[in-house]
């Protein structure tokens, strides 16, 4: 990933989490929001050099990690995983996440968190006296949606009436044609821009359910 060819941590984490880049947002948004956000832009980089700046010294693995802990965890991961099973009247626990075992990781040095390639080195490790290996250093299977083949499928044609020109132009934030072309570039195989239209999915239905209703 691009994310990773760039020298700096702070590059390196606005390239990951960002879903659109500074070049990408000046097609997508309209002069006038570009305008309006000029007059008191918050850029990303801000917020990870906020946090990092909280550590000078510590190493560039130590740092994403404490990024991670701020920021991905509490406000992505754990909400995500909160919410979810909480709507379906399960009680989640995250037992590797007390706070003896998080202070322990913490501790430890960088090579038995991430050995060459080898992501939770340790845990591995310790791991490999109670199962086979080919279960420990299987691939990682998480747990996404196939959004990217839904939009080229079945969720197509509501994708395109989400993200219509009429729905597009009404809310005065988009170019149309920036939009349809992210559209076209993911049908054809061109690139996957599926993270990015399922949030600008999300930003439009999020209008529907909130705005248009009350104020209707």
């Amino acid at each position: 990933m691009t994310a990773f060819s760039h020298e700096h941590d702070i590059d390196r984490l606005v390239h990951w989490f960002c879903l659109f880049s500074d070049e990408q947002k000046q097609k997508l948004l309209t002069s006038a929001i570009i305008d309006a956000l000029a007059q008191d832009f918050f850029h990303p980089r801000e917020v990870f050099q906020g946090k990092i700046s909280k550590h000078p010294h510590a190493s560039s693995l130590n740092r994403m990690l404490y990024i991670d802990t701020k920021l991905w965890l509490p406000d992505d991961l754990l909400a995500r995983g909160d919410k979810t099973s909480m709507a379906a009247s399960i009680e989640g626990r995250v037992p590797l996440l007390s706070h003896h075992i998080v202070e322990f990781a913490a501790s430890l040095p960088d090579h038995l968190k991430l050995n060459r390639l080898t992501r939770k080195y340790l845990l591995k490790k310790v791991a490999e006296r109670h199962l086979p290996k080919e279960i420990i250093y299987r691939k990682k299977a998480g747990f996404p949606m196939p959004i990217a083949a839904w939009m080229r499928d079945g969720a197509n044609a509501y994708m395109h009436d989400i993200l219509s020109p009429a729905n597009t132009k009404k809310r005065g934030y988009f170019n149309n044609d920036f939009v349809q072309g992210l559209m076209k570039q993911h049908e054809t195989g061109q690139s996957d821009h599926s993270t990015q239209l399922w949030a600008l999915m999300n930003i439009e239905l999020w209008h529907q359910t909130y705005f248009d209703q009350q104020f209707s």
